[in-house]
């Protein structure tokens, strides 16, 4: 298991040079983190030639305008870590030489792995928010009957004005659509005529076979 250490961000520059001198060369990985009451990052750190590994963990309190200070100088790869950390949670790492977004426009708004970002900000996951999208009129979505096929108060599985239903009949019992004509379901319709000209057919095979040995024992 992996030893994990805290370190407060005043002192997160000058412990990870100290570990890159007691060999930890390889970043592993750097993530990005929002802890609710604080943001920060946590880092895997592997000394490639003894196999021994370390997480280390800083944050900061401030969530306006959260600050640590950039490793990429010490691990190279953490350029980019860095730059996605900022990207989705904010975080600004002093001294990187190109602080700006990783894979959103310049131009977007607000840092979207963070707790406060988007139509969450309010504490009410999606499901529930009724702020948001269908729901906001106060009705989840399965109950909603001013948002789609249900706007007619009907649920989808019983609604007989919408779709295959309309005629009244639940779809595993229609007899009024072109596979169900018969009135037979899927899973057993089959077609007796196309059976007995299967078995014809198979029949006419062997006995196509049977004349055939026939004839070359004629020949012999």
């Amino acid at each position: 298991m992996n030893e994990i250490i805290t370190v407060p961000a005043a002192e997160y520059r000058e412990r990870m040079l100290a570990l890159r001198g007691e060999g930890f060369d390889f970043l592993e990985s750097f993530t990005g983190m929002d802890w609710g009451d604080a943001l920060g990052v946590v880092c895997h750190l592997e000394a490639t030639s003894t196999g021994r590994r370390i997480a280390v963990k800083t944050s900061t309190p401030d969530r306006e305008h959260p600050e640590l200070p950039s490793v990429c100088d010490i691990w190279k790869a953490a350029e980019l870590n860095e730059r996605e950390a900022f990207d989705f949670f904010g975080i600004r790492f002093v001294g990187h030489p190109d602080m700006r977004r990783l894979y959103l426009r310049e131009d977007w708004v607000g840092h979207p792995l963070r707790k406060d970002y988007g139509p969450n900000a309010d504490g009410v996951t999606d499901y529930d928010d009724t702020d948001y999208g269908p729901n906001a009129d106060g009705v989840t979505d399965y109950d909603d009957t001013d948002y789609g096929p249900n706007a007619d108060g009907v649920t989808d599985y019983d609604d007989t004005d919408y779709g295959p239903d309309a005629d009244g009949v639940t779809d595993y019992t229609d007899t009024g659509g072109e596979t169900y004509s018969d009135g037979v379901t899927d899973y057993e319709a089959r077609d007796d005529d196309d059976w007995d000209d299967s078995r014809d057919d198979g029949d006419d095979d062997d006995d196509d076979d049977s004349e055939d040995d026939d004839d070359g024992g004629d020949d012999d």
